[in-house]
């Protein structure tokens, strides 16, 4: 808007703060999608740096994605219990 909105009379101010409330959500909605495809794609390619896949070598991560929470980085196996391990009663 050119003219601030404080300026321009209730009948008119009410109605043009709406819209530009309107759009301002509207394009907050679409940045929000766009944020999780992008984090989306940085999460699989990160995984692939994890992964040791080729070309990796030397790449770093963002941190952005904290450590252990991406969903595409492989989990290592959890290790059998040694066999002289103290059993854990229930």
């Amino acid at each position: 808007m050119q003219q601030s909105t404080s300026q321009l009379p209730l009948a008119t101010r009410i109605p043009a703060l709406v819209e530009s409330i309107k759009a301002t959500k509207a394009m907050k909605e679409q940045y929000t999608r766009e944020e999780a495809t992008l984090m989306d794609e940085l999460a699989q390619a990160e995984a692939e740096v994890t992964g040791k896949a080729p070309g990796s070598e030397g790449v770093e991560l963002s941190g952005l994605i904290p450590e252990g929470e991406n969903p595409y980085a492989a989990t290592p196996a959890a290790e059998p219990e040694p066999e002289d391990a103290p059993k854990k009663r229930r």
